[in-house]
Parts: C-alpha cells; sequence; structure tokens
C-alpha cells in the first residue's frame, strides 16, 4: 500500500550553471525524501534562450517521472543576483518589527521601489532586534517568477540559497548557542555566511573563475588524488572568505570564534574539500545533508553535496512560519489551505469505509444495472423507428471504418501515430492541426502547460526528437504551440 501524505512541497535552487530540485511529503509523524535531482545549465537568464528550454525540459521530466505536482514549491534565485545586508534595529516589541523596519529597509538598500526585498530578525536583548535582509531587482525575479509559471508551479515562496541553508542548519541539535559558519560551494562561486545565536551575522559572495574546479566538480571520473590537490587550494580560499565575514561582524568579539562549519555543496570535491577545511583550520566541519530521521525514498538520487539547498528550501515551506523570509510580493503569493490533521485523518476513514462499502454493495448495483439494460432492450425492440436509427449510425461508422482502413494501407504509421496521440495527449490540451510529411509528424494546437508536452512526446515508442518549432504564446485559449517530431518505423 502506497503510503498518504497530507502534504507535499518542492524545493528548486536555481543558480548560474545548475538546479536541483527535491521533493520531499509529510505524514503524521515524520517526512519523506521522495525525489531529487541535478543538472548543468549556462546562465538561465542570459541571451540564449536555448537554457531556458533545456530548464523547462529537465524540469518536467523530473515532475512526471515522480508525478510531482506539489502543493507548495519553493525557489532560491542565484546569489549573484542579490544584495545582503545585517544591522540592529531597536524596538519595543516583536509585533512592532515590521511596521519600523521600511524606513531602515531604505537606507540600507538603494531604489527599494524597484526591488523585491524581505527581512528575518531574532531578539538580541530587551529592545534589540538584529536584522538580516535581502533584495533583489524586481525585473530579474520577475523573469524567474514567469519560468516557473510555464511550468504550471507557481512559487509559494522565493529566498536566496543563503536563508535556505541557515534555515536548515540552526534546526540541528545545539546550533542556535554557538557561532558556526555555512561554507556554500557551487562550480562558480562560493558563499562564507557566519551565524551566532540564531542569527545571521554576514555573508559574502565570491565567484569562482577556476575552470580546474568547474570541470572537476560533477565529473566522477576523475582520480581521489586530482580532488584532493584542487582542494588543498579551495580550503585556503574558503578560509580567506571566512576571515573577511568575520571582519564584517559587529556582534562577534576577537576573543570569540567559530565552533563548527557547515558544508553545503562542494559537488565530487565535497569529501577532499571538508577533510582539508577541518585540517587546515582546526574546526570541526560537517556536512549540512538530510535531517535526522528522515526517510530517503529517493533510491540515491539525493546527495547532500548537490541537493542540500533545495531540501533546505522544500522543509522551509512545509514548515512556513512567520519569521522565514520570503521575497515574492504578496500579490504573487498563491492562497495556500492547509488542512487541519483531525479532520484529515477522519476523511481519510471515511473514504475507507466508503470504498468497503461499495465494494459490498458491487455485486447488487451490477445486477440492477443488468435488469435495467434489458429493459431498455424490450423497449427498442417494440419501437420500429428506433431500427432506421441504428441502421443510420451503422452505415456512418462504416464509412468511418473503410477511411480508417484505407489510411491504414496506404499509411500505417501514420494511423499508429494518430491513435497515439489520441492516447498520450492530457486532458487539459487539445490539437488544431497534425500534419504528416514522410518520417516528420507536426502537431499544433493550445495547452494548460505546453512544456510539458514535449517529453510526453519523447516517451512514446512511436516518436523521437521533439522540439518545439516557435515561441510559445498565451493567448486566451492556453498556450498556442507548435511540435516537430520524428516518426518511428512500425512493424
Amino acid at each position: 500500500m502506497k503510503p498518504i501524505y497530507l502534504e507535499k512541497s518542492i524545493g528548486i535552487d536555481i543558480r548560474s550553471d545548475s538546479v536541483a530540485m527535491v521533493l520531499i511529503g509529510k505524514k503524521l509523524t515524520q517526512t519523506d525524501l521522495l525525489g531529487a535531482c541535478w543538472f548543468r545549465i549556462r546562465d538561465i537568464d542570459g541571451p540564449d534562450k536555448k537554457e531556458e528550454q533545456v530548464f523547462l525540459t529537465e524540469a518536467n521530466r523530473f515532475l512526471m517521472h515522480h508525478n510531482a505536482w506539489p502543493q507548495a514549491t519553493a525557489i532560491s534565485l542565484p546569489r549573484r543576483l542579490f544584495t545582503f545586508e545585517t544591522f540592529e534595529l531597536p524596538a519595543p516589541d516583536a509585533k512592532s518589527v515590521p511596521a519600523m523596519i521600511e524606513f531602515e529597509m531604505e537606507r540600507h538598500f538603494a531604489s527599494m521601489e524597484h526591488c523585491y526585498a524581505d527581512h528575518l530578525y531574532v531578539q538580541r536583548g530587551a529592545s534589540q532586534f538584529h536584522i538580516s535582509a535581502a533584495a533583489i531587482r524586481s525585473e530579474k525575479a520577475d523573469y524567474y517568477f514567469e519560468l516557473m509559471d510555464k511550468l504550471s508551479l507557481p512559487p509559494a515562496s522565493a529566498n536566496l540559497s543563503t536563508i535556505a541553508n541557515a534555515s536548515l542548519a540552526l534546526s540541528r541539535p545545539g546550533a542556535r548557542d554557538e557561532i558556526s559558519a555555512i561554507v556554500d560551494i557551487d562550480a562558480k562561486s562560493i558563499e562564507t555566511v557566519i551565524m551566532k545565536n540564531g542569527g545571521i551575522e554576514a555573508s559574502r559572495h565570491i565567484p569562482l573563475n577556476d575552470p580546474d574546479i568547474q570541470k572537476a566538480y560533477a565529473n566522477d571520473a576523475l582520480s581521489s588524488s586530482h580532488f584532493e590537490a584542487l582542494s588543498q587550494g579551495l580550503a585556503k580560499l574558503v578560509i580567506e572568505g571566512l576571515q573577511n565575514a568575520l571582519g564584517q561582524c559587529r556582534n562577534i568579539q576577537e576573543s570569540e570564534s567559530i565552533e563548527r562549519i557547515w558544508l553545503c555543496g562542494g559537488g565530487e570535491l565535497a569529501n577532499s574539500l571538508a577533510y582539508a577545511l577541518e585540517k587546515t583550520s582546526g574546526v570541526q566541519v560537517e556536512a549540512l545533508g538530510k535531517l535526522n530521521g528522515m526517510r530517503d525514498w529517493t533510491r540515491g538520487e539525493f546527495d547532500p553535496a548537490y541537493h542540500t539547498t533545495a531540501l533546505g528550501l522544500a522543509v522551509a515551506e512545509l514548515n512556513s512560519g512567520n519569521n522565514r523570509g520570503n521575497l515574492l510580493p504578496v500579490e504573487k503569493r498563491p492562497k495556500k489551505k492547509r488542512g487541519n490533521l483531525k479532520v484529515t485523518a477522519g476523511m481519510a476513514a471515511g473514504v475507507i469505509l466508503l470504498i468497503a462499502g461499495l465494494w459490498v454493495n458491487q455485486t447488487l448495483y451490477n445486477k440492477q444495472t443488468l435488469a435495467n439494460l434489458d429493459r431498455q432492450l424490450q423497449e427498442i425492440k417494440t419501437q420500429a423507428g428506433a431500427f432506421e436509427k441504428i441502421d443510420l449510425a451503422f452505415e456512418t461508422l462504416e464509412r468511418s471504418t473503410h477511411t480508417l482502413n484505407a489510411i491504414e494501407a496506404d499509411h500505417p504509421a501514420r494511423l499508429a501515430a494518430l491513435l497515439e496521440l489520441s492516447n498520450i495527449v492530457p486532458g487539459d490540451s487539445w490539437l488544431t492541426t497534425v500534419k504528416f510529411t514522410k518520417n516528420e509528424m507536426e502537431v499544433k494546437g493550445y495547452s494548460s502547460s505546453a512544456s510539458k508536452l514535449i517529453p510526453i512526446i519523447e516517451n512514446s515508442p512511436l516518436f523521437r526528437d521533439a522540439s518545439f518549432t516557435g515561441t510559445i504564446l498565451s493567448e486566451a485559449a492556453g498556450e498556442k504551440f507548435s511540435i516537430k517530431a520524428q516518426m518511428e518505423s512500425v512493424s
């Protein structure tokens, strides 16, 4: 019996050179990992729109493979697009912080009217709050929000990787009572984050323009000695970044030091880098991976070296609270309904009882149906006019059969293709034109989400090399599309 999940969420970590996706499900007593994937891209928001199509295709493939249409979606946008600041705010209590912070945000971020921004806070003393805030240009963020709409996954929250990683680290036992650091490494950048007593004190984002590291990041075929040599140099860069970040921290004294380093990402370099970093710094280094007690059903798909930030996003969305940060404007956030556990359990029990009742009554229902059909047949036999209608219907059916037989005799592959299309095209999509030329098929039509049709056609044994032949247009009837695909020969 398949497990029943009260809610599912998906975290999507979008970076300059890669995308990670993690799907989780929440049950009454625990949370399960259900799926994970990672794939490379090149500047998805750059001038080459092919990278956008790569994102849509790969993301759709993951969603369809796991039948993943979750109730909540959380995304992080590339760290390089954000400005991050920390400051202190005097306020009488926590309820007063949202009302008093607007002026301070204007002081720390330029042109706030053209930005999306949000903040986190922790209380430091009776009337003092430590604020961590981030902002992004609205036109940059809107591009990614529209991209998610093309996947039919409007996000419930949007953030930067800094917040997602910090949220995951602070959920660990004792993490809120220490000074710790997060080192987040992808193939093109390093981010160093300093935390103290549950708050983010500083964050530094450093571009990483080392072609050797970029080549090794996802290449598991290289030797361990090669990874170790690269990790030695990378560890020095990380320690330099941590020292610079510590220099920004007004709330950390010279006598205080980092007690633990959380490592996030790192790819194939993760293990050798953790060893080199611990040896060089003398500080305990731990991988910021999945939560303790979380059951992993991904069959090896989940890897902390690639999927940690996406996991943090998904977990934060399931356990959302008032102080978690969300850069998504209120008017863009979908209305989210959360069910009461007792009501949900009661409804589940009611459904089970209903299914049992239906099963018991199935025999009686079948007998009643047969009796009704027999009575209707007797009535039809007494009406002479009904035979004429049957004759007309039979003639129409016969003509249609002759037409299909003719198509099958002359072009057997085309008939098979037509039948296949009628079976695989989902109910929220419809075709206006189907055209065959030799071994090529072109279809046009409308869909609520045209991007999901490419993997559907590709998964059919009758078609291959499916691709859009033009731009997807949003119209009142849906997304207008045109797709070409090669037809396989029918034996």
